[in-house]
């Protein structure tokens, strides 16, 4: 039982790990306007925090990119 309970968190977490890597490399950009002024060693301090709550960055990203496409 705790074998697969640390294969889950281990899986949340590397995903977590992709998807904060590639969204602080650029699309925070589009969803964030103090994040679009910053250096990029902000975006990176910032990446463990968006590892561990990446579905709620996740949401936050459909979220941006369904308002961008309404006039």
């Amino acid at each position: 039982m705790i074998d697969v309970l640390l294969i889950v968190i281990g899986v949340y977490f590397a995903i977590g790990v992709v998807f904060a890597v590639v969204v602080a490399a650029g699309p925070i950009k589009s969803f964030d306007s103090v994040v679009a002024d910053s250096p990029l060693r902000f975006r990176f301090i910032a990446t463990p925090g968006m590892a561990a709550l990446w579905p709620i960055m996740a949401g936050k990203l459909v979220g941006a990119k369904n308002t961008s496409r309404e006039p």
